[in-house]
Formats: structure tokens, C-alpha cells, sequence
């Protein structure tokens, strides 16, 4: 739940955060962006998520996503728009819990084993 003093990351649009920072880049520059820090007292509202931001990290578009560069806010209580949100995540103690996302092949694949999609015989 995105109750008020959970730790999240939040994941935005490469627009939306370009919006929020005030950038302007071409569109063949596009980031993926990490906002981490904690909800807001306020939490989410029907106009976005109050979060009080620790960091905000660009990441390069991919599977490894490393960071680029990282960005800070001052005062860090912002309202980020529910329309920039991608997703969130939450997480218990950063930095010991990795950020990210990783491709997971189904076991079956790993060992060789054309993936069955249906128990149903050929016609």
C-alpha cells in the first residue's frame, strides 16, 4: 500500500519527468527514470502521488538500465502527477534491495523444453 512513510521507487515516463525537471531533449534521448524516497503524509490523491523524493535517477533504456545521472529537489515533498507514473514498487532498506528489472526464462526453456501453451491435442 502507498501509505505514508513506505519507501518506493516510482517509475515515470520519460516525458512526464522532462515536464517535472523542466528538460528539453530530443525524443531519441529517452530515459528510464527512477524516483526513490517515501509517500507524503498526503499519499495518493486522485491528481498523483505525494512523495518526498531522496533521489531521482536516469537510467539508459534497456534491461540493465544503468544509472546515468542523478537529480535532487529541493523542497523534496512534490506531487508527482498520476498521469507520469509507470509503476511503483516498494521495498524495505535501499540501497540493499536491488532497483530494476531483470528477464526471467521459464525453466522449460532453460533446459530445452519447447514451452506447452495448451493441453489440448492437434487437430
Amino acid at each position: 500500500m502507498l501509505t505514508a512513510g513506505r519507501q518506493v521507487i516510482v517509475w515515470l515516463s520519460d516525458e512526464g519527468v522532462r515536464l517535472f525537471l523542466g528538460l528539453e531533449r530530443p525524443s531519441e534521448e529517452k530515459s528510464r527514470w527512477a524516483f526513490i524516497g517515501k509517500v507524503g503524509d498526503e499519499g495518493l490523491t486522485e491528481l498523483g502521488l505525494w512523495l518526498v523524493i531522496e533521489r531521482i535517477e536516469e537510467r539508459e533504456m534497456g534491461i540493465e538500465a544503468k544509472v546515468k545521472t542523478t537529480w535532487s529537489v529541493s523542497p523534496q515533498t512534490c506531487l508527482i502527477r498520476v498521469d507520469f507514473i509507470l509503476t511503483a514498487q516498494l521495498f524495505n532498506s535501499y540501497p540493499k534491495e536491488a532497483i530494476g528489472f531483470k528477464e526471467n526464462l521459464p525453466e522449460g526453456l532453460l533446459a530445452g523444453v519447447p514451452p506447452m501453451l495448451s493441453s489440448a491435442a492437434p487437430a
